[in-house]
């Protein structure tokens, strides 16, 4: 898996931040879009890398062992305490499939106008009532959206690994799935803005995100 590093020349950080690209975009598009400006005007004691986590990884079902693999390990064995994924549309579904596979190797992610699943999956938690009430029943390892959801009914957002982070737009044309896992989340958690799935609002969303600390 290719990836783009933002570091500028050598550093003593601990902090790692991955940022996973939507369906459309490629790494670079978090600087093109000042996410990465964003963070160093705040002077943040953080690294920086983009990977290109592309569809076809989902497609292939190669994307949890390649991330791990070619990002994740590496970064580990360069001295990463704290690792971060942040990820936009599609990049959101990636970075809770790493972390439902592997919670323990992510301190936090943040979800920016994430792809959640089929709109079949959605709406039948959404007619259940919400995440709490809904019952997944049986489940293949295949049927990716039906995995995820279940594994979010079962997270405990103040006890398990890794903590998340949602922000979406109001009249984002997925927000029916994001308001269904900002259901079960603390308050404190979820970022709203006015506006639709587009970089424009997410910008914003990632700068109060900063602006809270919560990535030191």
């Amino acid at each position: 898996m290719d990836t783009l590093s933002f570091q500028q020349g050598t550093t003593d950080n601990k902090t790692l931040i991955v940022f996973l690209p939507g369906m459309r975009d490629r790494p670079q598009a978090f600087a093109n879009h000042q996410f990465v400006a964003a963070v160093r005007k705040r002077k943040l004691d953080v690294d920086m890398l983009a990977a290109h986590a592309h569809l076809g990884y989902l497609r292939q079902r190669t994307l949890v062992r390649r991330l791990k693999q070619d990002v994740i390990e590496p970064a580990k064995q360069r001295g990463y305490r704290h690792i971060w994924l942040v990820g936009n549309s599609l990049g959101g579904l990636s970075a809770l499939l790493y972390s439902r596979k592997h919670p323990d190797d992510i301190d936090g992610v943040y979800l920016l106008g994430p792809f959640l699943g089929s709109p079949r999956i959605i709406r039948e938690i959404k007619q259940a009532g919400g995440l709490s009430l809904w019952r997944p029943g049986p489940i293949a390892e295949q049927q990716r959206s039906r995995v995820l959801w279940a594994w979010l009914k079962k997270y405990r957002p103040h006890r398990d690994k890794p903590r998340i982070y949602l922000g979406f737009g109001n009249q984002d044309r997925l927000a029916d799935s994001h308001r269904l896992l900002a259901a079960v989340l603390p308050r404190e958690n979820v970022f709203r803005a006015p506006g639709k799935h587009r970089w424009t609002v997410w910008i914003k969303l990632w700068r109060r995100f900063l602006d809270k600390g919560i990535i030191q």
